[in-house]
């Protein structure tokens, strides 16, 4: 393991990108998260992907999506620049059962690995 005076330790540093034209452009950063998540649905391995949108009323703020098809995760895909709430729900979504795929902000994904240590 490497390690950068500014970014600590790692392994290694790459980029890539969605092979996928119809999705590349769509989502954020070449779209391999998106990718990923599509991935997940189309092989069984999630039953749906949990993720911000655009608010509905306020396309300005932000809101939690459970996106259970294709389209509405290459629909609701890329970067939101706005405050976000994306574990608002967690509770319920753990309560029914489900297998998801979650997509948030590092400090999203930290927090939710701290509540399933708990």
């Amino acid at each position: 393991t490497a390690r950068h005076p500014f970014w600590g330790p790692h392994r290694t540093v790459a980029t890539g990108h969605s092979t996928d034209e119809a999705i590349r452009f769509q989502g954020s950063s070449g779209a391999g998260i998106t990718a990923l998540a599509l991935h997940a649905m189309r092989t069984g391995m999630v039953d749906a992907v949990v993720h911000v949108r655009p608010h509905d009323d306020d396309p300005m703020q932000n809101g939690v999506a459970v996106s259970e098809t294709e389209a509405e995760v290459i629909a609701r895909a890329g970067s939101r620049y706005a405050p976000s709430s994306p574990l608002e729900t967690v509770n319920d979504l753990l309560a029914s059962g489900r297998r998801y795929c979650f997509i948030g902000k590092p400090c999203d994904v930290s927090a939710l690995r701290q509540f399933q240590l708990v």
